[in-house]
């Protein structure tokens, strides 16, 4: 929501955008003016430090002197007291010089010894860090590095000294060459103490110039970036000038061109400007319109008045947008649909002080709008009477819609699918290659997919195993008004029933509808396929031929039904003597048949034997009677010497006459 005024800068931000540029600068040289007093007293502290050492090393060799002559413990502790201040920059040296990282405690404790103040040691750390390399640094750290050798040497001497006198062996012949040495060592020791500090104030004197001329080049250099930044900022307010006015140019033409009207609403006064296009709109002249609020709310349709004060006091309360489609009654009579858009402007304060906006004639709009929604009823209807199922999708393969008979066969709601990819949804196997189908889409949109592709969906499901359903697609292309295709359309044809039909129908014809075995042309065609096997592979197999004994006293005592029944007990009593891979089967009345494929005549004997035991074992119970039957087994066997069907069949049919005629209940082998 804009204010009032908002086309200028407030004095604030422009006093901002002129100071920014220059905050880097002070805080530039802030920091560059910090680093050089840091550095220049880093260096001072060195040069103090370095008078520190002298006098400790003088005072260290006087009182080492004495020592050696006196022998008094008091000469030896100032010895002490006084070669510490050389060791502990010793200690310190040794450890700055370690690259890459070094022990920080152990270079303070070094030189807090030698006497530096807390203060400036974290200057001296920062200065020999840094400034190793400058070549006056480094050759006043060969000196100090070549004295230090001189001051460990003194303070062995000392240790000996220390270590002789206690041990009382030592006279004025061993103490002479030890006092001679700590003479060598001092007169050593003054040349370099003085080419240490001569080095030191070059040194300091280099730093000093190159941190002087680096001030004139960070100055110089900031300079030149106030300079370009200001340069900017004047080219880039130009810039906006000059865009500022395009603007304005292009909203007049724009306005004048959208065929738009325009209104001006003052709250405090309750004026409402109408442009001569809003009262054209309307069939009105421009001097027919009150400019006033009563006009507007007396042109609103009664059913659109509510909506409109909502929508205007959310933008005044909230700063929602003012954007309303509403009807405004003409002056010939009926209702026009206009879109009213507009913006609260208010003062600095937040007092509303004036909102204006557009008014557009969208009569055209809602009448294509009201067409293509009944399109789409009717199509919706259409879509939700077939009986296939639909999926809609985008050219990504997104799903658009589902109808009814897609929800129920892949288990998602339209609302679920929304937005889903089709392979999410609707995952198909290829029911040849067993590949999953994840291509449908763009094979679609390629003209490539195949017409009689027949593939599995697996349907979501709420249990641990997803429902399958074998569906045949098919596919079509959506198209925009210029031919180009803006979606896709797949229907799945669900040929489950159609397959479990042909499979029944398959199954009764070649299955004995009574007890559910295998029928006579089934085996026959099996048994067939069984000696072919034997003569190309030369593999034996054996065939059996049963026939019940006493199953006609069954049937005339109870009837049919009773036979029947019977007929099923003794076929799933067969069923648990056999293997899975074994084919039993009714061959009419009370015969059956077995083939045992790859089994041995003499394996066969022993199966054939457990059947007529089962058999022989079991009593059938009808209307209190109790039947006992038996059944007499022809067996053969079948290899590469089998010439037919009918033959083996034939010569497995007179093994079991011949059981019959030898008393029954036995097995016959031939």
């Amino acid at each position: 929501m804009q204010r009032a005024g908002e086309g200028s800068l407030p004095v604030g931000e422009h006093v901002s955008n002129l100071i920014w540029p220059f905050v880097p600068v002070v805080v530039a040289l802030a920091l560059f003016c910090v680093a050089s007093v840091d550095v220049l007293s880093a260096a001072r502290s060195f040069v103090a430090g370095e008078s520190l050492w002298t006098k400790g090393q003088k005072a260290a060799v006087l009182h080492l002197l004495n020592y050696s002559r006196s022998q008094l413990d008091t000469d030896y502790d100032a010895y002490l007291a006084a070669i510490a201040v050389p060791l502990g920059d010793r200690q310190a040296r040794i450890e700055l010089e370690k690259h890459p990282r070094y022990d920080h405690t152990r270079a303070v404790e070094g030189l807090l010894i030698g006497g530096n103040h807390t203060d400036d040691i974290s200057g001296m750390i920062r200065l020999y860090r840094t400034f190793r390399d400058v070549a006056e640094i480094d050759e006043a750290i060969e000196i100090w590095a070549a004295a230090d050798v001189d001051i460990a040497r003194l303070d062995t001497l000392s240790r000996t000294l220390r270590e002789r006198f206690r041990a009382g062996d030592c006279d004025a012949r061993c103490v002479a060459p030890i006092q001679r040495e700590i003479v060598d060592i001092d007169n050593r020791l003054t040349p370099q103490e003085a080419a240490f500090s001569s080095t030191l104030g070059r040194a300091s004197r280099r730093v000093r110039a190159l941190l002087t001329w680096s001030s004139i080049a960070v100055a110089v250099a900031l300079l030149a970036w106030v300079t370009w930044v200001s340069r900017s900022m004047m080219i880039k307010e130009r810039q906006l000038r000059a865009a500022l006015a395009t603007s304005e140019e292009r909203l007049q033409l724009a306005v004048a061109g959208s065929n738009d009207g325009l209104w001006d609403w003052h709250p405090h006064r309750g004026e409402l400007y109408f442009s001569p296009r809003c009262a054209e709109m309307l069939g009105y002249r421009a001097t027919e319109l009150p400019h006033a609020v009563e006009t507007l709310m007396a042109l609103t349709h009664p059913d659109d008045v509510t909506e409109l004060g909502r929508r205007l006091s959310g933008h005044m309360r909230e700063g929602t947008p003012y954007d309303i489609e509403l009807r405004l009654r003409k002056k010939a009579g009926g209702y026009l649909w206009t879109r009213a858009r507009g913006r609260m402007v208010r003062s600095a304060v937040g007092k509303a002080v004036r909102m204006a906006g557009s008014l557009s004639d969208i009569s055209d709009r809602k009448r294509f709008e009201a067409q293509l929604h009944a399109e789409k009823e009717r199509a919706q209807v259409t879509l939700q009477a077939i009986g296939e199922a639909v999926i809609t999708t985008d050219v990504w393969g997104r799903i658009e819609s589902l109808n009814p008979v897609a929800e129920a066969m892949t288990g998602w709601t339209e609302a679920e699918a929304a937005g889903c990819f089709l392979p999410q949804v609707c995952p198909l196997t290829d029911e040849v290659t067993c590949d999953l189908v994840t291509d449908l889409v763009p094979r679609a949109l390629g003209g490539t997919w195949p017409s009689q592709t027949v593939t599995v969906l697996s349907r979501r499901s709420a249990g641990e195993s997803s429902a399958r359903v074998v569906v045949k697609p098919s596919v079509a292309l959506i198209r925009d008004k210029v031919g180009q295709a803006i979606g896709v359309v797949v229907v799945l044809h669900d040929v489950s029933l159609e397959r479990a039909h042909a499979a029944q129908l398959a199954y009764e014809a070649s299955h004995d509808p009574l007890t559910g075995l295998v029928n006579r042309p089934e085996f026959e065609r099996r048994l067939e396929t069984a000696i072919a096997r034997a003569r190309q592979e030369g593999c034996t197999h054996t065939l059996m031929y049963l026939d019940l004994d006493r199953f006609k006293a069954v049937n005339d005592t109870c009837g049919h039904a009773a036979g029947d029944e019977l007929l099923c007990q003794i076929a799933d009593l067969m069923r648990q003597q056999l293997r899975r891979s074994d084919t039993l089967a009714r061959l009419g009345g009370d015969e059956f048949a077995v083939l045992l494929e790859h089994c041995l005549p003499s394996d066969g004997e022993r199966v054939a034997e457990s059947l007529r035991q089962a058999i022989a074992a079991f009593r059938f119970t009808c209307r209190g009677h109790v039947f006992s039957v038996a059944v007499s087994v022809g067996l053969i066997r079948l290899d590469e010497r089998t010439s037919s069907t009918e033959d083996a069949l034939g010569a497995a049919d007179v093994a079991c006459y011949r059981a019959k005629r030898a008393g029954r209940n036995r097995v016959e082998v031939s």
